[in-house]
Parts: structure tokens; sequence; C-alpha cells
């Protein structure tokens, strides 16, 4: 049963960003068994503990409980509560954090289950709404000059796994500050058909740096803790006209990266969402109703097996109507502050 899930949320852009400080005491408050997500866009914080119900809420974070909460980290698996809605690198990014206590969690393992089955069922066709298509198209857009060397893909993780594929049409470098997973990357993408590609060993960052046409980082953005790309990071500046995509950091947080003549960052990705065609609005409007369903699905206990299949379940509540009208009704403004 999910009715003693509680999930404090805060959203990293927006309205009611920058609840850094108010997050950190939250994190020391909470006991008993607690789960966390960082991600570029939120910070996630789910607890089993009856107390988290009277746990003080600071400004900036958002509280829910019961099937609202588990609702909430459906929209968020599936990338329904993403600026990219219905993108897939946050269930990689979830499952990574999480998947070690699923054998022994069950509300994680229905979380699991039910996220890869609306993808599937809803969401199959939208993964056009990813971050490596909106690359792809950011170094496509109208009036930009062909590139004049590779693109440098800086980190290899899930997301830099993701975008990967979508920029085959280009020579590819990957560049890792732990060379055996740009290797491991480069290995695998060597087995998909496009341009030549290869690692570049951190040895030689400058010179990868210096000969790419255009670089893609996916990587968070902290200069701080990573000393060796603040060091490569200095060198891309005097590279004016080259163009930088960095999909680990919001505009507002890029600091130095604005600096570049031709920078885009995860708001300029977000941007391309407007495109978005009427096709898929209704695949994500079906997909959203069928997070709430799931919801209360879960929150009665049913299994996996009730003979009438889980599309079915409206017809055992009887505000069915009243529950699918909230989903439709979800406007952008509220899933962006979800978000």
């Amino acid at each position: 049963m999910i009715c003693g899930l509680t999930v404090f949320h805060a959203a990293k852009a927006g309205p009611v960003a920058g609840a850094d400080a108010a997050w950190a005491q939250l994190e020391s408050q909470v006991s008993g068994s607690v789960w966390y997500l960082d991600t570029c866009q939120r910070r996630l914080l789910v607890s089993l503990d009856p107390q988290a119900r009277q746990q003080p809420v600071p400004p900036g974070v958002q509280r829910l409980h019961g099937s609202d909460a588990y609702e909430f980290l459906l929209r968020v698996a599936t990338g329904l509560a993403s600026q990219l809605a219905g993108e897939t690198n946050i269930f990689g990014q979830l499952k990574a954090a999480w998947n070690h206590d699923a054998p022994k969690t069950p509300w994680l393992q229905w979380l699991f289950a039910d996220a890869k089955e609306i993808r599937a069922r809803h969401l199959s066709e939208v993964g056009g709404a990813s971050y490596g298509r909106s690359v792809r198209q950011l170094l496509r857009q109208p009036g930009r000059e062909p590139l004049a060397g590779p693109v440098l893909l800086v980190g290899a993780g899930d997301m830099a796994e993701s975008v990967a594929p979508w920029l085959r049409a280009w020579p590819l470098q990957v560049l890792n500050r732990t060379e055996a997973r740009a290797e491991a990357l480069v290995a695998q993408l060597r087995e998909q058909p496009g341009e030549a590609v290869s690692a570049v060993p951190v040895r030689h960052q400058e010179l990868a740096g210096r000969s790419a046409g255009a670089v893609v980082v996916c990587i968070p953005a902290d200069a701080q803790a990573d000393t060796w790309f603040l060091h490569w990071l200095e060198l891309s500046l005097h590279g004016a006209g080259v163009p930088v995509i960095h999909l680990g950091v919001h505009r507002a947080q890029a600091a130095r990266w604005a600096d570049l003549a031709d920078f885009r960052c995860l708001e300029d990705v977000y941007a391309l969402q407007s495109q978005a065609d009427d096709r898929r609005e209704r695949q994500l409007a079906a997909a959203r109703t069928a997070c709430l369903e799931r919801a209360r699905h879960r929150a009665v206990g049913l299994s996996l097996s009730h003979p009438h299949g889980w599309e079915d379940l409206p017809a055992c509540f009887a505000a069915a109507d009243a529950l699918a009208s909230r989903s439709t009704a979800l406007s952008e403004g509220e899933l962006l502050l979800a978000a």
C-alpha cells in the first residue's frame, strides 16, 4: 500500500526555485527510511515515516501524501513532470538512485513496473521528445553553418548515453574523467551506424577542445568540484563561434558558460517542446490520466492481475469522471510548477 508515502519536492528552476538552505534543513529533520533524488530539475525526498506528514514545509518545497505522492512520482518517472515532457532520461536516474532498494520495497517495485507500462502504452512514440533529438535540432537550426569539426561529447553517464546516438551524423568524440566509461560508451556506439566515434583521453582534452566543431556537455556544472573540467572550460572560452550545449545547467546558474558566443542550455532545449504536434499532446494527456488512475489503483491495494485490467479501473471509482477531468485539465503552467 502507498498510503504511508510522503514526498517532498523542490524545483531548481521557476518561481519556487532557490530552496537550498531550506532543503538542507529538511534533510536533517526527516528520519526513518528515506529515498533521495537530485537531478538538474528537482530534488526529491521520499519518506515512509508517519511523522513526515507533520514535518514543517519550508518555502519553496512541495509536500504530497499517499496516492497524490505516488501519482507525482509516476509523473516524474515517466518524464511527464519534466519540462521536456515525456523525456526518458529521468527514469534511468531514478532507477540508478533507488534500484538497490527495489527488491525489498514493494512501492518501488510498483513504481518501476507502472512507469514502464505507462511509457509502453502511451509514450512509446514520444521518445522524439528527448534531449538527444533536441540537441540535434539545435545543431541543425536554419542559418547555422556546418560544423567545422567533430562533436565533443563531455560525459559518459545516462544522459550522454541517451544523447550520443542522435549525434552520429557527425564525427563524435567522447571525453569523460573516467576514461573506461568513455571507452565503454564508444564501444556501444560503434555497434550502430553513423560517423566515426572515438574516446578522448583526459590528457588530450585541450586538443579536443580546440578542434571541436561543437561541444555537448552531459555532466552537472560544478567547476569547484571538477578542477580538470574548469581548466578545459577556460580553454573553451576562447572558442568563439563554437556551439556549446550544456544539458546540466539552467541559464540562471550558467555563470561563465553564458560568456560563450554560441551557448545553449536546458531552457533552449525545453523551448523546442513547443513544436509538439496534436497527436503528441493527446499521448501525454492519456499518460497523465494513466498515472492518476494507477495511483488510485495502488491506493486500494489492487494487484496487476485484476481480471479486467488496469485500464478498466475507473469503473471501480464513483468519482472517476471527476478524476479524469482533473488530469486532462492540467495546464502547462501547472506542469511546469510541479516540475
